[in-house]
């Protein structure tokens, strides 16, 4: 499988298939309150933490689903969580599949907002540090590769899908420059070359998700179809999960929701592709222009720049 997986959006019209649990309307849907589905939040984020070390959240306050546009056609979801660690700290987790903006900058964004966005009225800028939650936990689920291979060893190795984002310092060295701000990005393409190990919970949702999500079959007949998951599928969190999945992708409205949506990824997607297309054009016209200056054969230039005649013709 490709390791720089797109979401599936396809088909754009409804099949009747169950929809994939990790699009973002469907995973809107399935969070769209704590009432309904707080303990599902509470149990994922926690194993998420787990699986670092990271301290436990006591509580979720409430659940909110955000939409917003990163771009013309595109529009995307988030869900806004507020809990509470047994340290008091607060967690705001954003879960999303978005890769039309920075992912790393717009996590920091979301959670300076989360900080501050509770402050009274009337707070001078040298009275926030003190009002501030001690720390502020973002997550995102990304259905693609945020963080690529720089180094020979990292080239040749398969990196952890589960990697922690800090704030640092620009200048070397490069020291953390904020205790209070951490996000957890979860690559579901390097998870997918991984062997699950089935007695890690994060590892089990992530299998239970993906699996729903390549295949469009549902969260229950992935765990009928896996003995492994038995004793995972019976924690309480996991079955609000696994329950609220089953309502949105019975619900018409979500349906609706999701296929707008796959069809306005659709034309997103064919929007940035024929961009890419346009600036490669662009580029290798620049490369033919200065060939010619230096007096290159026409012959030659075509060759190296991939370009016709008529385009070269074009531009004289």
């Amino acid at each position: 499988m490709d390791r720089d997986n797109k979401i599936l959006v396809e088909p754009t019209v409804d099949d009747g298939r169950p929809l994939p649990p990790l699009a973002d309307p469907v995973n809107a849907e399935i969070f769209s309150n704590a009432e309904q589905a707080g303990l599902a939040m509470h149990t994922l984020l926690n194993d998420v933490l787990d699986d670092s070390g990271d301290m436990r959240i006591e509580k979720i306050h409430f659940l909110i689903p955000q939409k917003y546009n990163p771009s013309a056609q595109n529009r995307s979801y988030s869900i806004d969580v507020y809990g509470e660690t047994v340290s008091k700290e607060y967690i705001f987790c954003e879960v999303s599949l978005d890769k039309y903006l920075v992912v790393n900058d717009r996590s920091f964004i979301h959670l300076l907002q989360a900080a501050t966005q509770k402050l009274p009225k009337g707070v001078s800028w040298r009275e926030i540090p003190s009002i501030l939650p001690t720390r502020v936990i973002g997550l995102n689920i990304l259905n693609f590769i945020e963080r690529k291979a720089e180094t020979d060893e990292e080239k040749n190795t398969i990196l952890d899908f589960h990697q922690i984002v800090e704030s640092t310092y620009r200048q070397m060295p490069r020291k953390l420059a904020s205790k209070r701000f951490f996000t957890h990005n979860l690559e579901l393409p390097r998870f997918r070359e991984l062997t699950v190990d089935f007695s890690n919970n994060l590892h089990c949702w992530l299998y239970m998700m993906t699996q729903a999500q390549d295949k469009r079959i549902t969260l229950q007949d992935i765990v009928d179809n896996e003995p492994r998951l038995a004793k995972f599928a019976k924690r309480e969190g996991v079955k609000q999960y696994m329950t609220q999945y089953a309502v949105a992708t019975a619900s018409p409205q979500a349906r609706s929701e999701y296929f707008s949506w796959a069809q306005n990824q659709m034309f997103a997607q064919e929007d940035l592709r024929l961009q890419r297309e346009e600036a490669q054009d662009e580029e290798r016209i620049r490369i033919a222009e200065l060939m010619r200056v230096r007096g290159e054969p026409e012959q030659k230039v075509i060759d190296y720049t991939g370009l016709s005649f008529e385009q070269l013709d074009a531009r004289k």
